[in-house]
């Protein structure tokens, strides 16, 4: 579903949710055994945060990095 979501917003071209689907869709699926591959994925997404990306954005990435 997020997946669905996630291109939808891509194919709206709405980056903030498209962005908050990809970091979302991480976090959920992590594995603590598996835990190091999950940092460089979230790197990838910030690659692609714009500058004026929103708050909502910014703070669920920086969640995720804390959180891993």
């Amino acid at each position: 579903m997020m997946q669905s979501l996630r291109e939808l917003a891509d194919a709206n071209r709405d980056d903030d949710t498209a962005r908050l689907m990809e970091i979302e869709s991480i976090f959920m699926n992590h594995a603590d055994d598996q835990i190091g591959k999950f940092p460089g994925q979230l790197n990838k997404v910030r690659a692609r945060i714009r500058s004026d990306a929103s708050a909502e954005v910014m703070e669920a990435l920086e969640r995720s990095y804390g959180n891993m």
